[in-house]
């Protein structure tokens, strides 16, 4: 009796995993429409997580965000772990101009891995969008302290100087992080259009 369930269950799992191959083939033949009707033709308890998140992507690919966000959201809850999932859906939130629930849900994804860059870039560029300067400033210290080539985040520590500026050691102290970020990549034209506005706030223009 144990091997007839064993048998049942095996077979069930690899026909969910056949189904979804089958909808992540699809989605890279841009094949979105088909598999919105092939997933909604289930009973919604059947889907798998993984068919909810390529559902939201397919949604996505055809700008219907409101019917994404619902599919990432249902996906994000039965599989809470998966960072993954949680990125494509704080990201949808963010493009959708959600930032609130988008910063909640990346810092869901700092408590489950610290270390994840592309959360913490993502959620340090929401604040320096808002102008909260002071949110941002140890979001790209960390990520400039876990890899000091990192020329972005170099760049954004020096924008956030430059914006929070008060005092004239302040100023001193932005003018080397501007010099910094320069530095890192010559090639990167904001670093140097953030140097021609320090100088010229300096009345340096030489």
């Amino acid at each position: 009796m144990k091997i007839f369930f064993y048998i049942l269950f095996l077979v069930g799992f690899l026909s969910v995993h056949a189904a979804t191959d089958d909808i992540i083939k699809l989605y890279y033949e841009n094949k979105y429409q088909e598999i919105i009707e092939t997933v909604l033709r289930k009973s919604p308890n059947q889907v798998s997580s993984e068919e909810w998140f390529y559902l939201g992507l397919s949604y996505s690919q055809l700008r219907n965000f409101d019917r994404a966000k619902v599919s990432l959201k249902i996906c994000t809850q039965l599989d809470s772990l998966n960072n993954n999932y949680r990125l494509t859906y704080s990201r949808l939130l963010n493009q959708m101009g959600l930032t609130d629930e988008a910063i909640v849900n990346y810092k869901i994804i700092l408590e489950n891995d610290s270390s994840n860059t592309t959360a913490l870039f993502d959620i340090g560029l929401i604040y320096i969008e808002r102008k909260e300067f002071e949110n941002a400033a140890p979001v790209f210290k960390n990520l400039f302290e876990k890899n000091s080539n990192d020329f972005l985040s170099a760049y954004y520590l020096a924008l956030i100087s430059y914006e929070t500026a008060q005092t004239p050691d302040d100023s001193i102290r932005t003018g080397g992080l501007i010099s910094n970020a320069v530095r890192l990549n010559l090639n990167y034209i904001p670093s140097y259009e953030l140097a021609g506005n320090y100088h010229l706030d300096r009345k340096q223009y030489e």
